[in-house]
């Protein structure tokens, strides 16, 4: 099963605390546990592999290294020669004319691209292909399927006008790349997924990027850690039995008056559904 530690190395959006530590050296972030003490990350890291106790990290401190540029071309001198005038007219035209077209071919190309891009950017089928990540030398691995997460949401969420649909559809994304709907009735399978991570990178901390099953907890995480992203408020609740989840405030007009009020949201079932706190509904999915 997965742990109950949690460990949350967020970067701030718009607060800048004290000195930083030096270059190098591990910062001093401690672990969210459900019980017992605050773990020193130190300590955490330096434990042996244990497949079953797996530890979620959310990691924005650290960004992955960015595609290596591609190697210049160097440029062949064309050959001299001893042309007459009339050659050297119609060698420079015949150049010109290749010129153009190759630049008319180029900007069609880059025209084309640009239309692939822009209709793909905002696709919410996106690739999930794993990462390959290697281990650093540091005291967290870099997680670049967080920062795909945090891309995709600012790109084709956050642009949304209306704070409930930004919500719901956040939900439906963060569902999505969790393994989708939860049947109430049957049985849902992430162990194997955090093994297999933990293997690849020879460590007991699991960047939650990596994660592409998960349950209330990794759901309800990720959803924090974007709408951090996001600046859309919301808060992480831990209940009884390692159960979280997510409440937000948004304007409500039901009965005619618009007031702000506190949904739960959910990530699990009725994906993107807004239950009203202290209501049957967001009770029975807060102890499910």
């Amino acid at each position: 099963m997965w742990s109950i530690f949690i460990i949350l190395v967020f970067l701030p959006l718009h607060h800048h605390p004290g000195p930083q530590p030096p270059r190098g050296s591990i910062p001093r972030v401690q672990a969210l546990s459900s019980a017992g003490p605050f773990v020193p990350l130190a300590e955490l890291i330096s434990r042996p592999l244990n497949l079953n106790l797996p530890i979620l990290t959310v990691n924005l401190l650290t960004m992955p290294a960015p595609p290596a540029p591609p190697p210049p071309v160097e440029e062949v001198p064309a050959p001299s020669s001893a042309l007459d005038g009339s050659q050297s007219a119609q060698s420079i035209s015949g150049r010109t004319k290749s010129r153009n077209t190759a630049s008319k071919a180029e900007g069609k190309v880059k025209k084309a691209t640009k239309n692939e891009k822009e209709a793909e950017s905002c696709i919410s089928e996106e690739s999930d292909e794993t990462v390959a990540l290697e281990k650093p030398p540091g005291p967290l691995a870099p997680d670049p399927g967080l920062w795909s997460h945090i891309s995709y949401v600012k790109t084709c969420i956050l642009t949304l006008p209306v704070a409930r649909d930004q919500v719901q559809q956040l939900a439906r994304y963060v569902s999505d790349k969790m393994g989708g709907p939860v049947h109430k009735t049957g049985t849902f399978g992430f162990e194997l997924s955090a093994s297999e991570i933990q293997q690849r990178l020879h460590t007991n901390l699991v960047p939650l990027g990596e994660v592409k099953a998960g349950v209330f907890q990794h759901r309800a995480l990720l959803f924090k850690a974007l709408c951090d992203q996001m600046g859309v408020g919301c808060s992480l609740v831990r209940g009884e039995y390692g159960r979280h989840w997510n409440e937000v405030t948004l304007m409500d007009d039901q009965g005619g008056s618009c007031s702000p009020s506190t949904f739960v949201v959910d990530l699990m079932f009725d994906v993107g559904r807004l239950l009203r706190v202290q209501t049957s509904e967001a009770v029975a999915y807060q102890h499910f």
